[in-house]
């Protein structure tokens, strides 16, 4: 049993590398420094980058980087209980990223919409370059102030 669970741990460490120097994972890695003031590491990154084609999606992406390797059906963790377990994330990093995902750039097909209905591209990136701004602004105060309130 200690040899199974040394060789599932190996598994997943090979696959975070894997997930880590992906397209995915490499860009979410270039954006980190960016987002580290608000609380995200690169996985966190990846999903977020993922939610520009669909909100929806983050959820699930960072299950999937959080679930990398092995997993036993009968003994599987939930995503909280992954989180719980990384150190990067706290109660500061979880408010920061729901007021994020609430503020950002809308997702794509909202972007095609604003196009249509605006006739130009420029209110299109407005809208991605605006909304993200102001997401990053206020996530990285509720950030701040989570440290503070939370530690």
């Amino acid at each position: 049993a200690p040899l199974e669970d040394e060789l599932a741990a190996a598994e997943a460490r090979l696959s975070e590398e894997a997930l880590r120097y992906s397209f995915a994972g490499r860009l979410g890695m270039a954006i980190e420094p960016f987002t580290r003031p608000v609380g995200f590491d690169w996985r966190t990154d990846v999903a977020l980058l993922g939610g520009i084609a669909a909100k929806e999606a983050i959820v699930s992406t960072l299950g999937t980087a959080y679930s990398l390797g092995e997993q036993d059906p009968e003994e599987a963790t939930s995503l909280a209980e992954r989180l719980e377990q990384d150190p990067n994330w706290n109660k500061a990093a979880a408010l920061s990223l729901m007021l994020f995902v609430l503020l950002y750039s809308p997702c794509f097909v909202a972007l095609v919409v604003i196009r249509q209905e605006a006739g130009s591209w420029g209110w299109v990136a407005f809208s991605m370059i605006f909304n993200t701004a102001f997401a990053y602004a206020v996530s990285a105060a509720a950030y701040r102030i989570g440290m503070a309130v939370f530690a």
